[in-house]
């Protein structure tokens, strides 16, 4: 159950004569209130005053009203906020701003019912601080799991690239022209797919093509892999 006394309510409206009344009706409650008639007053109160709940009431100036709310949210996002309106427009209140307020009331306001608003409207508040933080808490997580997924295929993307060079290097062990040249075609390659701006992974691809493109050569015999012109006959060839 929340503890009336601990809680301090602002009530931001333009008509002093309806604020009074409001007010008055929430200090027989052993709510600790504050008024405010324009926005420079209702910051200086939230900037001064651990507010935990606002009544904000829309008369005339709607727009001029909803740009004061969507300022005090930004500024004290965990301030939970019921809205008094007359009705009109009211669907539209909603539909557009519905992220902005905790809770709405039409006029005329029951005031006996007041003490029961304001319990469920900050329970509800707190319970959207927390569904709030806990949404923060997945994204970030998903985030950096993400990043280490990315760090992983760099490993593994790595790890291959190594691999490859590895058979270009036994390559030179059988012959060192046959490895370097599987190098510099891979290098020229590459310079090939730069100048046609292709995309990364086919440019990949495209190098370690050109880096494996005689590893058949490996299970030659070193007869055959150093043969010179005339090697084969007529018939063999």
């Amino acid at each position: 159950m929340v503890d009336q006394h601990s809680i301090k309510i602002l009530v931001v409206d333009d008509n002093k004569d309806n604020s009074s009344r409001l007010i008055s009706s929430l200090d027989s409650s052993d709510y600790v209130c504050f008024a405010a008639d324009n926005a420079d007053s209702a910051i200086d109160v939230l900037e001064n005053e651990p507010i935990k709940l606002i009544f904000f009431v829309i008369n005339d100036q709607e727009k001029e009203g909803i740009t004061l709310l969507e300022e005090i949210k930004k500024k004290k996002p965990d301030v939970g906020v019921i809205i008094i309106t007359d009705g009109d427009g009211e669907q539209d209140l909603v539909d557009k701003k519905k992220s902005l307020p905790d809770n709405i009331l039409f006029k005329p306001v029951d005031l006996k019912k007041l003490p029961h608003v304001i319990a469920y409207t900050i329970e509800k508040h707190k319970n959207n601080l927390q569904n709030r933080e806990l949404v923060i808490d997945l994204e970030r997580k998903l985030e950096n799991s993400l990043k280490e997924l990315d760090q992983s295929n760099e490993i593994r993307d790595q790890n291959f690239i190594d691999t490859i060079k590895i058979f270009v290097g036994l390559l030179e062990t059988r012959d060192q022209h046959l490895g370097s040249h599987c190098k510099r075609v891979a290098t020229f390659s590459r310079a090939l797919c730069d100048h046609y701006d292709l995309k990364e992974r086919v440019k990949s691809d495209i190098e370690v093509g050109a880096l494996l493109h005689d590893i058949g050569k490996m299970g030659l015999s070193d007869q055959i892999l150093m043969k010179t012109q005339g090697f084969f006959s007529k018939t063999q060839r």
